[in-house]
């Protein structure tokens, strides 16, 4: 069989020379027999051009040997040799099979694009067919019917041969399967038995449940849609080896007919018995299922349902090598007639057959003229029913006056051992088949309205009646229109007691859960408290200060540049300084000391560094020793403003050197020294053609291999030549995603220790691959069919990468066991902003992530301490929520914009994940609220609560002027400016430059006038406090009142 993991077809070496002695064995043991192989000189199947619509003997044998279907091809079996005749592509395929040598040669022959052109081909087969045994008779599958010029010519040219139909023949051969082949019937029984008990049996129930009417065909359809798009039935399946073995068949209201692919009826499902069965083929093999459901069943069709279950377990218990297939019907028909004589004529005629590559193996058939034996590895599909079974009593309307039953399960005939159910996950038991609406109070309106109707004919028949006599007075007064209101009103009724009772259980269902989990947040308060407290309680080692690097532009006056002039504005580069004229005197400065440099009309401008105040005073002992002055700007005019310009173009790209130049040095600073990367010798697992983010260097994406070594993985560009070593100790998280509904299929490493990726250190490496072209050429026409085969190809492609990076993530942890890949569960993502850009996040196991768009976005759970949503209010449609970590000293993180439909999964996940949340009705300013834990941890933990100050109504006030920069914390946006602004301190890659603008906000206000803000602040504070309590209250707001009391506060 090909092998699944291949990048493209290619034929199982092994199996196909394995099988091609097998059939040489069996032929040559048999050839003589009249019921096998019937004297046959050679055989030779053929198949014509492709038909997508019949199965012939002729594919089931190229499925067999080659694992496809080779169209337009000949293979000859001779007594000396074997000869195929087929297209290019395929010889190339088949060439591995002849350089590994069967017991008979191979010979290839590449047949010609037309037809006519292959008479050369055609001499050399019937020449070894002459030569082969007696050379007169040719065994074939007489019965295919082939299409196609090349298989019509070829067919009159054996014409002068004699012909037998060697079909039986090969079923024998198939019929014993080997250990690939019943791997391959053992999947294909898995997902039969998936499809009907997790799919096809809740749609039923469903239907059921709620009364709605749906055709056979529909629900048919429904069920064979899965086959169609396998994913949906499980993730590991590709769509190119699945498909339905026959049309689902959905049967009931007395119309049942249990030959395999009957077509479904346009009928709506009738609530009596329903009959169901299914097949699956998966690599071309096909498994069935089938099973009874019965709604409001009698006694007696429970007592012949568990006559039946009897039978199919007789029948699979007699399925012992050795055994005669007739024997084994036998039994199962004496076990009919010693419980049920009546029920015998409806047995069926059969109780299953083989089944493999062909759905039906009519050779070894279960039926009573049948003398062929059971042998090992065989797989049968037992089938075994009740057809067109009378009611003896009464029927509730006239489908159920005939039911019928169904049972049928793949089963796999072993040495010395019971023989093995395939398909036993799909329940048959009594218990698991029944459905009993009587009992129910909200039963479907047409079951009420039979059974109401079937009590009327009753009491009309009838003299005595047991109604109470306003029943028997109404019967004959009331028209049938007021009856079917009647009925119709009851109906409405009980539907809504029905919906009543479900929201009051949904309700109910709901506060529980909301209940456990606002029992487990109050239990992990107090154990992260407990936790801080620990963690807390160790000493820190005091970080050592960094100190000021002094520069020194020159020594003395006399290491000038020699060429500069008076009054002249003077860039030396080589000394990364300038030289300005301060009172007729050349003064140098450092460029790192140059905040910015800004040329307005005649006038330039340049801003310094300086400390928050002018001035600063050094003391020693208490005692003032040293009065530094700072320079905050200069500014110079020139009547010629091109010097100006030269100057500042100058100044511009020195201070771009030495900017770039610092960040290189501190993106260096702090880097691990990596381990050397060992090469392994072996075949490493490899992916190519991916591209690398962050790129190493240049324009476009940097397109190379990735290779799994001993101790790390190893990226080589294909342009660019180098190389990017990721070591496995150094991956802290590993994640693999698929491509579904992205356009990347991809692998992300994030990193414990960063490494340079290009010029600048990264935490995140990502190897990925689109799935499709995101650019079309508009100039080219195309047809919808155009269109079609486009979109069949990149699912095609999409698979395939799929299939090649799961295949490469498995490979790597069979060869790392510490590495894991976390795969993001797509099903619990939402859409937030954690950055600048609204991304769809997915949580995995131990992650948060967004990898597709950069920055990318990993936080690990085990790092949070809690979560806090904040603008948590009623009527607005979006909230954030803040992740604080346990490293108080790393700032919060912040997921912004969230739409609030997500707010209840989230509560869930961050619960089941053991993450304590809290909830906040506007957002807080985190940098003081850090700023403040800082001081004192532990402080913070023990007298001070911890987080519950988060848990109280109001978390804007801390109800004290003592508080009051705490409180601070706790205002609006709209009040304080953007979170983003807020946290500047923690941002350790701050922009060089900045805006005049900021340089002068810097020390604007004074004293009294930040005091005047301060009340300002407070005073709008309360105004909202008092409005909020007066709407608690029920009273109306007037804003005009409201109004005219603020400037009394103001003025207090």
């Amino acid at each position: 069989m090909a092998d699944g993991k291949a990048a493209g077809p290619q034929v199982d070496v092994e199996s196909c020379i394995e099988r091609f002695g097998k059939l040489y064995s069996h032929w040559k043991s048999h050839q003589k027999d009249p019921k096998s192989w019937q004297g046959s000189d050679a055989l030779v199947f053929t198949d014509g051009s492709s038909n997508e619509d019949v199965t012939t003997r002729v594919s089931n044998a190229h499925e067999w040997f080659f694992g496809y279907e080779f169209t337009e091809t000949i293979v000859a079996f001779c007594a000396e040799e074997i000869l195929i005749v087929t297209s290019a592509k395929k010889v190339e395929l088949l060439q591995p099979v002849v350089k590994k040598g069967a017991d008979v040669p191979i010979k290839l022959l590449t047949k010609k694009p037309k037809a006519a052109e292959n008479k050369d081909f055609f001499k050399q087969l019937l020449d070894a067919i002459k030569k082969s045994h007696g050379g007169k008779v040719v065994g074939s599958f007489a019965k295919d019917k082939l299409k196609g010029d090349f298989a019509t010519l070829w067919l009159a040219e054996l014409k002068p041969f004699a012909s037998v139909d060697v079909s039986v023949a090969f079923s024998d051969l198939l019929a014993v399967k080997d250990t690939k082949e019943l791997k391959t019937v053992r999947a294909s029984a898995a997902i039969a038995a998936h499809v009907m008990k997790t799919h096809l049996v809740a749609r039923l129930e469903s239907v059921i449940d709620e009364g709605l009417k749906v055709t056979h065909k529909t629900l048919s359809a429904e069920a064979e849609a899965l086959f169609d798009d396998p994913r949906k039935i499980s993730a590991k399946l590709q769509p190119e080896q699945v498909e339905s073995a026959y049309t689902p068949m959905i049967q009931s209201g007395g119309k049942y007919d249990f030959k395999l692919g009957t077509e479904p009826t346009s009928d709506n499902l009738h609530f009596g018995t329903i009959v169901c069965s299914l097949g699956a083929k998966y690599k071309s093999y096909c498994t069935n299922v089938a099973r009874t459901y019965f709604v409001d069943p009698s006694k007696e069709q429970e007592a012949a349902y568990a006559l039946l279950l009897d039978v199919e377990a007789e029948v699979i218990k007699r399925l012992q090598p050795g055994a005669v297939l007739k024997d084994v019907y036998e039994a199962a028909v004496a076990l009919v007639r010693s419980r049920n004589p009546a029920l015998v004529e409806y047995f069926t005629k059969t109780a299953g057959s083989g089944i493999g590559l062909e759905l039906q193996e009519r050779n070894y058939q279960i039926a009573p003229t049948n003398e062929r034996q059971v042998l090992a590895n065989m797989v049968f599909n037992v089938m075994v029913g009740l057809s067109n079974v009378p009611r003896s009593s009464p029927a509730s309307d006239k489908a159920s006056e005939v039911s019928a039953m169904l049972l049928s399960d793949t089963v796999v005939v072993t040495q010395g051992a019971e023989p093995e159910v395939q398909t036993d996950k799909c329940l048959r038991a009594w218990t698991d088949v029944s459905y009993y609406l009587d009992q129910d109070e909200d039963k479907p309106a047409k079951e009420k309205k039979a059974k109401k109707d079937k009590k009327k004919k009753a009491r009309d028949e009838s003299d005595e009646s047991e109604e109470s006599e306003a029943e028997v007075k109404a019967k004959p007064k009331k028209p049938a229109k007021v009856e079917e209101a009647k009925v119709a009103k009851v109906i409405a009724e009980a539907s809504s007691r029905r919906s009543a009772q479900q929201r009051a259980e949904d309700k109910a269902k709901s506060q529980e859960a909301e209940e456990k989990r606002r029992t487990h947040q109050k239990e992990l308060e107090e154990k992260k408290r407990l936790e801080a407290l620990q963690r807390f309680s160790k000493k820190k080692e005091k970080k050592t200060e960094e100190k000021l690097t002094l520069t020194q532009s020159y020594a003395d006056p006399s290491e000038f540049p020699k060429d500069i002039k008076n009054n002249k504005i003077y860039v030396d580069a080589a000394r990364e300084s300038i030289l300005v004229p301060v009172y007729g005197v050349m003064v140098p400065f450092h460029v790192s000391g140059i905040k910015n440099a800004s040329k307005l009309e005649d006038d330039l401008r340049i801003n310094f560094n300086v400390p928050a105040g002018l001035t600063v005073t050094t003391q020693k002992d208490g005692e003032p020793t040293e009065r530094k002055v700072f320079i905050k700007e200069i500014t110079y005019r020139c009547t010629d403003p091109r010097n100006l310009n030269n100057a500042l173009r100058m100044i511009k790209e020195l201070r771009k050197r030495i900017t770039n130049r610092e960040a290189e040095l501190r993106e260096k600073k702090d880097l691990v020294v990596q381990e050397k990367l060992v090469l392994s010798k072996n075949r490493n697992p490899r992916l190519t053609d991916v591209f690398l983010r962050p790129k190493l260097a240049g324009r476009g994406n940097t397109t190379g291999s990735l290779e799994a070594h001993t101790n790390g993985f190893r990226f080589t560009s294909m342009k660019q030549g180098g190389t990017l070593d990721v070591l496995y100790k150094n991956i802290k998280h590993a994640f693999f995603q698929p491509a579904e509904g992205e356009l990347l299929v991809l692998i992300h490493l994030h990193l414990h220790n960063g490494i340079m990726v290009g010029k600048k250190k990264s935490f995140d490496i990502q190897f990925c691959t689109e799935v499709m072209e995101v650019s079309q050429d508009l100039a080219k026409g195309g047809r919808y069919d155009d269109d079609f085969e486009e979109e069949q190809r990149e699912r095609a492609l999409r698979t395939r990468l799929n299939t090649e990076f799961k295949n490469f993530c498995e490979k790597v942890e069979a060869q790392v066991p510490d590495l894991e890949f976390d795969i993001p569960y797509r099903e619990l993502g939402f859409n937030g902003v954690p950055y600048r850009s609204d991304v769809f996040l997915q949580p995995t196991v131990n992650c948060l992530v967004n990898l597709i768009e950069a920055p990318f976005f990993v936080l690990t759970l085990e790092s949070i301490e809690i979560a806090c949503f904040e603008r948590i209010q009623f009527g607005l449609k979006n909230f954030d929520i803040v992740f604080v970590l346990k490293d108080y000293e790393k700032p919060p993180v912040h997921v912004n914009n969230i739409q609030v439909q997500y707010l209840e999964a989230l509560k869930d996940w961050l619960d089941s994940c053991d993450i304590k949340y809290y909830e906040s009705p506007q957002n807080l300013q985190w940098s003081v609220v850090m700023k403040e834990i800082l001081k004192d941890p532990k402080k913070f933990h023990t007298e001070d609560g911890g987080w519950s100050f988060l848990g109280s109504e109001s978390g804007s006030e801390a109800g004290s002027e003592e508080d009051e920069e705490e409180s601070d914390a706790f205002s609006s946006p709209s009040e304080s400016g953007s979170e983003s602004e807020d946290d500047d301190e923690y941002d350790s890659g701050s922009d060089a430059e900045s805006d005049e603008s900021d340089e002068d906000a810097s020390d604007a206000g004074s004293e009294e006038e930040e005091d005047w803000e301060a009340l300002e602040r407070k005073a709008e504070r309360e105004d909202r406090d008092h409005a909020r309590k007066r709407k608690e209250r029920g009273e109306a707001y007037d804003s005009e009142d409201e109004t005219d009391r603020r400037p009394k506060q103001r003025r207090k």
